[in-house]
């Protein structure tokens, strides 16, 4: 990645200044895909939207930069969020 920044981003959550969430998303070069990773949410601040705001800002992302695919790579708990925001299995 460090010889290919546009590949990776990092969507990191705040509160009170304090980073409590974030996620990867992946742009393989030269295709329509993108790949949402390594999304976490500190225990003391789930159930408050934080990860489902980052699926969605990791989304547009990849919509912005003209990414017509997207796949995930999450846990089985994280299937519900995922769901919701047009995923399937």
């Amino acid at each position: 990645m460090k010889e290919n920044p546009d590949e990776m981003s990092i969507h990191i959550a705040y509160i009170d200044g304090e980073p409590v969430a974030c996620g990867r998303v992946y742009f393989r070069p030269g295709g329509p895909y993108a790949e949402l990773a390594g999304g976490r949410t500190k225990t003391t601040h789930r159930r408050r939207g934080l990860f489902t705001a980052l699926v969605a800002s990791r989304l547009q992302e990849a919509r912005d930069r003209g990414r017509t695919h997207t796949f995930v790579d999450a846990l089985p708990t994280s299937a519900p969020i995922l769901r919701k925001q047009g995923f399937r299995s």
